[in-house]
């Protein structure tokens, strides 16, 4: 491996304020979802100036955790929002706008025990309207995390458990416009290798990145396919340490730059952009310098040729992590390094240029929304932005919160802080019981030690989300039901 270079320090640690309208262009930063956990990792632009970003939901669909579609103007309004799923949990992982406004949507998902995880595709009209949706698998775990478009199909890429010795390998997949697959590949040795994104060529081929486990971390590879799946190259970029790539895009001069971070150079995870030509020889690699801890995940060329990695760091911004966009040029010089984002957790894991010169950030954040989580995107030209966030309460309809055990019934459902709820349990309220209530990531933020069945609940002062309340009775017996607690 080549020695790591740094990239310029960084000159401005506090945010500068700029006005909303920047020559005469828009920006903005909104928050979208419901009273749940919501999150985007991926954002197209489309032909009007608007965009259309997709995460997953725990606010809306099925109740188990579904796909989540958002389009917005270019002022980021809601224009439309979608969810997709059944009784499972489905979980977004990118998004391709196809030639005709279509959207190929990529995730996985997990249905039925006996097979685990499949990788889950959903393609869509441009309103959103779902035209086909299909599993890929087999028996083992097997996970889509990537796909870019070619002519009369795609590519995507993931990792499958279900060839091998069951380690894992990194998965490609060549599909055509209807879903169905062209040809698999694997790519693998005796070590764990997962595929984490994927650049379509002009000759019908493609670049994947793939991480590989090593004895002293982890190495990324980066491989280049023909139209047919022939394999043409690879090379390795890695040293003693956890190296990661997580995002390709193809450069104008016929090379390749990916995305990701390194721990590889200072006593802490930085962000890490890579270039090698049209070959796959090694040509630079930048990374980011400031004392904490950085995120890197995609990375786009923009017509200039300048580069940017969208993702976060903790090193300096409002507070916790914020959203950082890192501007290089062509060849990874400083430009830019703006960030974004409130008190709590703010992360971007997505970027896209936008027509009038600016870029929108997606991601999630814990600093604003209705819920404990909500999708977060910036519009922005390179400047820290002022001022609070919009945020927006989508209308979509909440899952039906039908209990998680049978006949476990609490009312009033939803509730507000302050409420008292009662408990109605089927065979009977004569048994004494121990309720805890927890949050989506399983924490306990209440509880009731010695209930008995007749003494309502009262609510605690909690934020907007679904939560689960669980009960055990002096028998033994357990139940749980969803609460969901509103403004």
């Amino acid at each position: 491996m080549s020695a790591i270079t740094f990239c310029r320090p960084l000159l401005s640690l506090a945010p500068l304020i700029v006005p909303s309208v920047v020559a005469g262009q828009l920006t903005w930063q909104r928050t979208y979802g419901g009273f749940g956990a919501d999150e985007a990792v991926a954002v197209v632009a489309t032909a009007d100036s608007g965009y259309v970003m997709l995460g997953s939901t725990g606010s809306f669909g099925s109740g188990g955790g579904d796909l989540y579609l958002v389009r917005v103007d270019s002022a980021g309004s809601l224009v439309w929002s979608m969810t997709y799923g059944g009784p499972g949990v489905e979980q977004g992982a990118d998004l391709v706008r196809s030639d005709d406004e279509d959207l190929l949507i990529v995730g996985t998902r997990y249905h039925d025990p006996s097979f685990g995880y499949d990788g889950f595709l959903v393609r869509t009209d441009q309103a959103g309207t779902p035209l086909w949706e299909r599993p890929y698998g087999q028996q083992g775990w097997d996970l889509f995390h990537a796909a870019a478009s070619v002519p009369g199909g795609w590519f995507v890429v993931g990792q499958t458990f279900s060839v091998g010795d069951g380690s894992g390998e990194a998965w490609i997949l060549r599909i055509t416009e209807v879903g169905d697959t062209l040809w698999t590949r694997t790519f693998g040795s005796l070590e764990s290798e997962v595929a984490t994104a994927v650049v379509g060529m002009p000759d019908g081929g493609c670049a994947v990145v793939v991480n590989r486990a090593a004895t002293t971390g982890q190495d990324i590879v980066l491989v280049r396919y023909a139209s047919d799946g022939v394999l043409l190259w690879q090379t390795t970029w890695g040293g003693v340490a956890w190296d990661e790539g997580r995002s390709v895009t193809a450069t104008t001069d016929g090379g390749f730059v990916v995305g990701g971070v390194t721990e590889g150079v200072v006593p802490y995870r930085t962000m890490l952009m890579i270039k090698f030509d049209a070959a796959g020889a090694f040509m630079w690699n930048e990374v980011t310098f400031g004392q904490g801890t950085w995120e890197g995940y995609a990375v786009i060329e923009l017509q200039s040729g300048d580069l940017c990695l969208a993702g976060s760091t903790d090193a300096f911004g409002a507070g916790g992590k914020d959203m950082y966009m890192w501007h290089t040029t062509a060849t990874g010089a400083y430009i830019e390094g703006p960030t974004f984002g409130g008190l709590e957790q703010d992360e971007a894991f997505d970027v896209v240029a936008a027509v009038d010169g600016g870029y929108v950030l997606v991601g999630r954040t814990n600093s604003a929304g209705p819920g404990p989580q909500a999708v977060l995107a910036v519009k922005h030209f390179g400047s820290p932005l002022s001022g609070t966030f919009d945020e927006t309460l989508d209308p979509l309809p909440i899952p039906d919160l039908r209990p998680s055990t049978a006949g476990l019934l609490l009312h009033p459902n939803p509730a507000r802080p302050g409420d008292a709820i009662t408990m109605t349990l089927a065979g009977g309220n004569g048994q004494r019981r121990s309720v805890v209530l927890l949050d989506q990531q399983g924490r306990q933020v209440a509880g009731w030690p010695d209930q008995h069945p007749s003494e309502p609940l009262r609510v605690p002062s909690i934020a907007p989300g679904t939560y689960t309340l669980h009960t055990v009775s002096d028998n033994g017996r357990r139940s749980a039901a969803p609460l969901l607690i509103i403004p």
